[in-house]
This record gives C-alpha cells, sequence and structure tokens, in this order.
C-alpha cells in the first residue's frame, strides 16, 4: 500500500462518554475525512491510508485500512465511520491507553510503504489499565511513528493535555485541547486535518 501518510484512529470508547458522546465523537472523525482541505492533499500529494479502532480497557478494530485516492473515498472512509455511532462493541472496563498505542503499532507493521506513520487518539481521560502509555509512546518513537492527541478537559481530569504531552504523544507530536465536548468535536476534525497533511498546530488554520 503505496501513500503519503497511514494514519490510525484510536477512538476512547470507555463508559466515560453517553452513547451521545460517542455518536458525537464518531461523527466529529468522519467529517474530518469530508474537509474540502484533506481533497486537496489527497489530489495534490497522493494516496493517504486510514484504519479505526475504539478502545476502553483493550481495543477493537472498528475498520480496516482504507486507501483513498480520491474525494469519493475520503466520503467513503467517513460513511464507513458514519455506521458505527451506536457503540455496538465491547471494548472492557477502565481506559488502556497503552494497550491501544500498541494495537495501533501493530496495525502499522501493514502499511510499511507509507512515507509518514501516525496514530491519532482522542480521549476524555487517563489510562488507568493495561500497558503504560509511556511504554507504548516508546515503542512507537522507535519504530519512528509519531503520535498525537486530542484531549477533553473536564471537572473529573486534572489537566490532561499535560499528562497527553509527558505520557503519550511523541516528541514530534502534538496536543490539542477543548473544554466542552462542541470544542472537541472542532479539535477532532482539526487534527485529523493537520496530521495528513504534517502541518503543526500553528499552521494548521
Amino acid at each position: 500500500m503505496l501513500c503519503v501518510a497511514a494514519l490510525v484512529l484510536l477512538m476512547d470508547g470507555s463508559t466515560s462518554l453517553s452513547d451521545a458522546q460517542w455518536a458525537m465523537a464518531v461523527e466529529a472523525h468522519a467529517r474530518a475525512f469530508e474537509s474540502p482541505r484533506l481533497a486537496q492533499l489527497v489530489n495534490r500529494e497522493g494516496p493517504v491510508a486510514a484504519s479505526a479502532v475504539a478502545f476502553a480497557g483493550f481495543p477493537t478494530e472498528l475498520l480496516g485500512w482504507r486507501l483513498m485516492k480520491t474525494e469519493a473515498d475520503l466520503h467513503a472512509f467517513a460513511d464507513a465511520l458514519r455506521g458505527h455511532v451506536i457503540r455496538g462493541f465491547n471494548t472492557g472496563d477502565g481506559t488502556g491507553t497503552g494497550n491501544a498505542i500498541l494495537h495501533g503499532l501493530r496495525l502499522l507493521e501493514e502499511v510499511p510503504d507509507c512515507e509518514r506513520q501516525v496514530i491519532d487518539v482522542a480521549t476524555d481521560g487517563e489510562s488507568n489499565t493495561g500497558v503504560t502509555p509511556e511504554a507504548a509512546r516508546d515503542r512507537a518513537v522507535q519504530a519512528g511513528v509519531q503520535v498525537n492527541a486530542v484531549v477533553l478537559r473536564t471537572g473529573a481530569n486534572d489537566d490532561p493535555a499535560d499528562w497527553a504531552r509527558e505520557r503519550v504523544t511523541t516528541t514530534s507530536g502534538f496536543v490539542l485541547e477543548a473544554t466542552t465536548w462542541e470544542a472537541w468535536e472542532r479539535a477532532i476534525q482539526r487534527k485529523i486535518v493537520m496530521e495528513l497533511a504534517a502541518l503543526q498546530p500553528v499552521d494548521a488554520f
């Protein structure tokens, strides 16, 4: 599979999210792939690839690798994601961010010919089960994989952005933080465009 970027979407599906909030997160990811900017990227630079995984205590694959060469391909991926707005999976108890990152690394082994390999973590809380995020992140660094995160700050968590910077993202990665669900939805869309277009937060929009 030849592509300019391969992206694993790791989507927090733990019980800290209500069914409505999970559906909102899925829709935000789907809309990102309908961005005109992504269509321009594919037309200009070449194909991109993406897969999607839900995680709580352990990861569950939602969508296998899709190679997207056209705007129609991007929209087809978005529609496939929307097929999971109803949470019809069991990912166990807790939030195992490290387990999810390791699963993402295994998926990326299937697309070695992509120029850039990126893992995208979207979560509203810290990891509390399984492999530590630091250990998984270190494996990503060794593999040359960029890990980014978009986090939601709520009254129940202290400073998820600092936690993600210290324990989840690689030195080449970045963190976006939101304080409301509506802002989190926008941040998810923004981050995916940034990741596939190899942009940093300062020059994304």
